[in-house]
């Protein structure tokens, strides 16, 4: 018994070990330690060297700035905090430039961004892309206290879904786990948060499952041109999906959205054990329609205890 307690205490100790905490700011050094009083400076530092099990600190005073997309990808196993360390609100990217689905990635599991700020520059481009073409199955994600914003707001012509949060999958694979909470979503050309997990990739089935959404606040989205998005929506081939205490208003087209997968969407599944509750859902200026539910091919859910301010439950 003594030998089996060594055993796992050693390993206990050699994995601390291994993990690392890391530090940056504007005005540091990237041949720095890294340490909170030798910071680095830039955002392709901590990528090339945060790895599994490591936390980066962010200095919340400071503004990172990127002409090409995405900013940011995030490494498996790796925790950043923008909101925690320095002097000031939150971390900031500021995109300068270039266009995508996301100013920061995250393609691998594991991974917690809690406390930045992104300035979507006026462009053509998402915010936080969880899954989309990652190629591989993901699970335990958490974006946390986040502030997204102003991303293209007036296209004409054809659209470019731009989304302030996506949630996907890509290739067969399943993305699972995932909690998006406390976070403020606003001017932003198409939606708000959004779970998609088969979105353009017909007749490839993804899945998505375990979604967590709770707390956001999100407002002023879907102004796109001709084009307009949710506030927050969630269909395709997901189950367990939860939408909860989150506060959405002044949106320009629909604020929450249940959407199954027929019609136009090619049989690539429905939402099912979907909850919905504790909501306020506010459609004035723009529009009056609350929570939408457009069950083409079926799935399920639970729809309760959602106020609604000049804004109507429509389901078709």
């Amino acid at each position: 018994m003594r030998k089996i307690f060594l055993i796992i205490l050693i390993v206990l100790l050699a994995s601390q070990a291994w993990s690392a905490t890391y530090y940056v700011k504007n005005g540091g050094n990237d041949e720095a330690a890294g340490t909170s009083e030798a910071p680095w400076a830039t955002i392709a530092k901590v990528a090339a060297t945060a790895t599994n099990g490591d936390t980066v600190y962010f200095d919340k005073g400071s503004t990172w700035e990127g002409s090409s997309q995405p900013m940011f990808t995030a490494t498996a196993g790796v925790t950043y905090y923008g909101d925690s360390w320095g002097t000031g609100t939150r971390a900031k990217f500021l995109a300068t430039g270039g266009s995508g689905y996301g100013a920061v990635n995250i393609f691998a599991s594991n991974v917690t961004f809690k406390g930045f700020e992104l300035d979507l520059g006026d462009l053509r481009l998402g915010g936080i892309n969880v899954g989309m073409t990652a190629g591989a199955d993901l699970t335990t994600i958490t974006v946390d206290n986040c502030v997204i914003h102003n991303s293209l707001s007036n296209e004409g012509g054809t659209p470019y879904y731009a989304y302030g949060i996506y949630i996907g999958a890509y290739g067969v694979h399943t993305t699972s786990n995932v909690t998006i909470q406390n976070n403020t979503l606003y001017d932003l050309g198409h939606e708000g948060i959004s779970v998609y997990p088969s979105w353009m990739q017909s007749p490839s089935l993804n899945h998505a499952s375990n979604i967590l959404i709770r707390g956001n606040e999100v407002y002023d989205v879907g102004n796109a041109g001709d084009y307009r998005g949710n506030a927050i929506d969630f269909g395709l081939d997901s189950d367990n999906v939860t939408v909860e205490f989150n506060y959405v208003h002044d949106f320009h087209e629909n604020g929450i959205v249940a959407i199954s997968g027929g019609g136009e969407y090619g049989g690539l599944g429905e939402p099912n054990s979907a909850i919905v509750r504790y909501n306020i859902v506010k459609g004035a200026p723009y529009n009056k329609t609350g929570v939408a539910i457009s069950a083409q091919d079926g799935g399920d859910g639970a729809f309760y205890g959602n106020i609604f301010i000049d804004a109507d439950f429509f389901i078709g």
